[in-house]
């Protein structure tokens, strides 16, 4: 009697057990894939990217370069037109001031913002970069104006805008709800060929690169 009796508190103690072993087992399968998951959006926005502007390159004469540049607005369309430069010489450098902003916001999908500021050659001095951007009434690049893509709001973002530099040189200034890690400057170039297009892009990281690309809004 007392074998059937321990037998029976023993299964049951086997049964909980297994249960319980059961319950943590799954717990900890879906824990693993929501983590996986939570990477896989992680990697997901840091390899997102904004594209800031086209270059064609028009024509060239006598190692002079006829560019035509279009600025592409926070929801990857044209914006405020585009401008023509000459140049000297076939390499083409775009300079940008870069706000990347912390990790944890990077992964929650805030996206480093790029200021482009000047177009020069490698035949050209960087201080005698001619300015690219154009800005709107408000003196802010129509690049980033105000986008639901982005959620950027004016407010914000203006006084960052007006003391870039300030802030760059002083990142302990920097208002932490901001959520900017760092201020600096970037320039990207390529060897470019007449009739070819190229796109200057940022990524979430707040690299920047230029690369060939195709036309798709002529």
């Amino acid at each position: 009697m007392v074998t059937r009796k321990l037998l029976k508190y023993l299964g049951i103690v086997v049964l909980i057990g297994l249960l319980i072993g059961g319950a943590y087992i799954g717990y900890t399968i879906y824990k693993g894939r929501m983590e996986i998951k939570k990477l896989k959006k992680i990697i997901a926005n840091l390899k997102e990217e904004k594209e800031l502007l086209r270059v064609l390159v028009e024509d060239t004469v006598m190692n002079h370069y006829d560019i035509k540049v279009t600025f592409i607005d926070m929801d990857g369309k044209p914006s405020g037109g585009f401008k023509r430069y000459t140049l000297p010489g076939d390499k083409i450098y775009v300079e940008a001031i870069i706000l990347q902003f912390t990790y944890p916001l990077v992964e929650r999908g805030k996206r480093s913002i790029a200021f482009p500021v000047k177009i020069y050659s490698s035949s050209m001095e960087p201080d005698k970069g001619l300015p690219i951007v154009p800005l709107d009434e408000r003196g802010m690049p129509l690049c980033y104006k105000e986008s639901d893509s982005l959620n950027i709001k004016l407010k914000e973002y203006a006084p960052i805008f007006k003391k870039l530099w300030f802030f760059a040189n002083n990142p302990d200034k920097i208002p932490e709800r901001w959520g900017i890690k760092r201020i600096y400057g970037q320039a990207v170039f390529t060897k470019m060929k007449k009739g070819k297009y190229y796109r200057v892009i940022v990524k979430s990281s707040g690299d920047m690169a230029v690369e060939p690309a195709d036309v798709w809004w002529e």
